[in-house]
């Protein structure tokens, strides 16, 4: 039983050293890790400021199903109203613009609206804008805040391939 206890535990470490995990991955994996120490669904739960029950469920689906099992299921819902590649020619265009000049939430929310006739949310506009690798508070390049040497080199890129 020791064992196998203690060659779960390093496996579950060596996991966590992967550069490549999702924060909520790396975090269930801590939070069962902690189970497996602790050796109390409670203890690992206070100590995550959990619940109970989370820790059960995340710790079942990794006995079950792996590392796999750790990472969130897709949810139902609508489809999206832009296909795959409507979204990357849309992303185009907005990265292109967004070069020329910084747009607020609500430009980039009319903007959107211009070329596609299709209105979203301001939350939903600053999840498309989060996920394209722009600032949340002006949609823009996040560059802006770096360092000099790495904005330099930011530039110089981007000067290379308009």
């Amino acid at each position: 039983m020791k064992t196998n206890l203690s060659r779960q535990i390093s496996h579950i470490n060596r996991l966590l050293r992967q550069k490549n995990r999702y924060p909520k991955v790396r975090e269930r994996l801590l939070m069962i890790k902690s189970c497996y120490t602790a050796r109390s669904l409670r203890t690992a739960a206070k100590y995550h400021q959990v619940t109970h029950k989370t820790v059960k469920y995340w710790k079942d689906r990794f006995e079950s199903e792996g590392v796999k099992g750790l990472s969130s299921r897709p949810r139902p819902g609508a489809p999206g109203k832009l296909d795959k590649a409507a979204k990357q020619r849309l992303k185009a265009e907005v990265l292109k613009q967004v070069r020329k000049e910084a747009f607020s939430t609500k430009q980039l929310r009319n903007f959107i609206i211009n070329r596609t006739h299709i209105s979203y949310t301001p939350a939903h506009i600053a999840n498309l804008a989060r996920g394209w690798g722009l600032s949340l508070i002006t949609p823009r390049p996040l560059y802006v805040f770096a360092k000099p040497a790495e904005r330099a080199a930011f530039l110089k890129e981007n000067q290379e391939t308009a």
